[in-house]
């Protein structure tokens, strides 16, 4: 009776199975490339460990829409990539000394079996995806008012990941443009973006894309 509830408790997560090393196989870690491959710069901590449900990422971020964005990506990535589930905790706000952040946690947990390769990055998958210049001019990068008015530039970098129907499945600030405004106006533009991509490309399943985005006062 004992193991039946604890089946019935995990069968929301992944499924009860019938072998005794079930929660030993629950190692959702490797279904992540190197975290700070998929870390979005303006985290302010983000840690995984495995433990005996799964892996547990755990994140803190200045704002909730950064948070939001980084536990979005880890579970594209994991669930697009190699069939992981993944199971998003809600995103709670925390104040410390007078600061506040925000919070989430994340469990994911990959059957034994599951096959997940690295999606191509770099210079090697930018001959493969290629940006829709069209859908770029009709969603630019609002310049925000607050910088307009000061007279700032800057420039941002994202990482993209990108469905292989060419949609953008989530956007992360690789290099900060060291403004929140342009950063926030980067992201939100970007995720609206679409994306060539040739047939073997897309036989690779999710693929990453670094776009830079200026912000000039031309």
């Amino acid at each position: 009776m004992r193991r039946l509830g604890a089946c019935l408790a995990l069968l929301w997560l992944a499924g009860c199975a019938s072998q005794p090393d079930a929660v030993i196989e629950r190692d959702g870690c490797r279904v992540l490339p190197a975290r700070a491959s998929l870390t979005d710069v303006r985290m302010h901590a983000l840690t995984l460990k495995q433990d005996a449900k799964g892996c547990r990422a755990v994140g803190r971020a200045p704002t909730q829409d950064i948070a939001a964005m980084q536990q979005r990506a880890l579970v594209v990535m994991a669930t697009a990539h190699c069939g992981a589930m993944a199971t998003p905790g809600e995103i709670q706000q925390a104040n410390t000394q007078g600061v506040a952040s925000y919070g989430f946690t994340l469990l994911l947990a990959a059957k034994p079996d599951a096959v997940c390769h690295a999606p191509g990055t770099g210079d090697r998958a930018m001959p493969v995806v290629s940006i829709d210049e069209a859908s770029r001019r009709s969603n630019p990068p609002r310049y925000p008012p607050t910088m307009t008015h000061a007279g700032i530039e800057g420039r941002v970098i994202l990482t993209l990941l990108v469905e292989p129907d060419g949609a953008a499945a989530a956007a992360l600030v690789q290099t900060s443009s060291g403004q929140a405004a342009f950063d926030q106006s980067a992201t939100e533009a970007a995720r609206k973006w679409r994306f060539h991509r040739d047939a073997a490309s897309k036989h690779e399943g999710l693929a990453v894309v670094r776009v830079p985005v200026r912000f000039a006062m031309d």
